[in-house]
């Protein structure tokens, strides 16, 4: 009887030893062939030491079937089904070590360190999208990617998670000797695409500066201020968001946060940002500090003898314009004057479809200093082109409208 129970277990383990596809139907079968062996064996007394060598030598076979068994079969499942006891020791056959099972502690310290390091990255995208507000874009940017990282956390480092994991690891057929790995690859691409979504922040700035500058053209301030400041948060370095915020502020007479953005602006070596804060400047009687931005304006400003678009003439007036106003204040007459001819011969050429809001203001500086350096008739035209070019919603412009229009009178008398 023991015999026939040898040789049927014997068959069973050479059947999964031979095979290339073996079924959980041939694993069950050899482990009950198993249990046979047991039961006949607490059966009988007598058993010939033959009989115990070759059952000896089968189950150091089956025990090196030990990670073919344990790939294919859920042996966990089945001893809880069969109620197995914990003497049957070949219910419970370890899977033997793998060489690559001797790095998981090098695998497993980088999946906790790509996972902590996406943690920070979420954090700070997040705070970057909330601070300019909760609109559907932030709150959809910040959900999606607090989720897939929640997702990713939970399945490396909670015990519900590793098995949802392995189980769908095991189902693809990949290699239990690979799962740390395989775990700290999913762990590295979350990484990775919160690096890319990073990187990616400057375009969406761009995006919302994009927005903002259509609500400031619509005259929509609030809305304007809000996706400006969302821009900045998103990028602290977009100098033409500052530079915008900067203008608006400005619109709002609020001067000293405009100065602010001015300043900030001009770390990205933007023209333009220099202008407008030498032009702050000038109104504060800053001369000197005006003219170190203007020189630093025209160092970056495209060149004259080059072909210039609307935009950069409007500029180039504009830096041209200012100078003649510090040469104003410093009482350097000739040099101001000769600025702001060339502004004038600038602004001449600039398409009316782009005429500029401080298109006067070169008449009304060149006003003031043929006023200071020659009979004051010869002011007059500059007069009447500063007060009907001049831009009442100027600030500085509609000061000088005002002298502009004193001055005409008194020429009339």
């Amino acid at each position: 009887m023991l015999d026939e129970t040898i040789e049927l277990y014997q068959q069973k383990l050479i059947a999964i030893e031979d095979a290339s596809d073996v079924s959980e139907k041939q694993i069950l079968s050899v482990l009950t062939a198993r249990d046979r062996i047991q039961a006949a064996l607490n059966d009988i007394t007598k058993t010939s030491d033959a009989q115990l060598l070759q059952i000896v030598k089968l189950d150091t076979r089956l025990k090196q079937q030990a990670q073919k068994i344990n790939q294919l079969a859920k042996l966990a499942d089945w001893r809880t089904s069969l109620n197995v006891p914990v003497t049957s020791w070949w219910w419970f056959l370890p899977t033997p070590s793998h060489p690559l099972d001797n790095f998981d502690w090098l695998w497993n310290a980088l999946t906790i360190a790509s996972l902590t390091a996406s943690l920070s990255l979420v954090i700070d995208i997040s705070t970057r999208f909330l601070s300019g507000g909760a609109g559907f874009l932030s709150s959809f940017a910040v959900i999606s990617q607090s989720v897939l990282t929640l997702l990713t956390v939970g399945g490396v480092l909670t015990e519900a998670g590793r098995k949802g994991i392995e189980q769908t690891l095991s189902r693809f057929g990949i290699k239990t000797y690979f799962w740390q790995e395989t775990k700290f690859g999913l762990s590295a691409l979350l990484l990775l695409s919160l690096i890319g979504f990073k990187a990616s922040l400057p375009e969406i700035s761009n995006h919302f500066n994009k927005l903002g500058w259509k609500h400031y053209q619509g005259s929509e301030w609030d809305n304007a201020i809000s996706d400006y400041e969302r821009a900045v948060s998103l990028d602290p370095d977009n100098a033409q968001v500052h530079h915008n915020l900067g203008r608006l502020y400005e619109q709002l007479q609020d001067i000293n946060k405009a100065e602010t953005e001015y300043r900030l602006a001009v770390r990205g070596d933007m023209a333009v940002a220099y202008s407008d804060l030498a032009r702050l400047f000038l109104i504060q009687k800053k001369s000197n500090e005006a003219m170190s931005l203007l020189l630093k304006a025209k160092d970056v400003a495209p060149n004259l003898n080059q072909t210039l678009s609307e935009d950069d003439k409007i500029l180039v007036y504009e830096i041209l314009k200012n100078q003649g106003w510090v040469k104003l204040q410093q009482q350097s007459y000739n040099k101001a004057e000769s600025y702001l001819k060339e502004a004038i011969a600038i602004n001449d050429k600039i398409d009316l479809k782009f005429r500029h809001p401080t298109r006067g203001s070169a008449y009304c500086l060149l006003a003031q200093v043929l006023e200071k350096t020659s009979n004051p008739k010869k002011a007059l035209p500059e007069w009447e082109l500063c007060n009907t070019y001049g831009n009442p919603r100027v600030p500085e412009e509609d000061v000088w409208i005002e002298k502009a229009q004193e001055s005409l009178k008194k020429g009339e008398q």
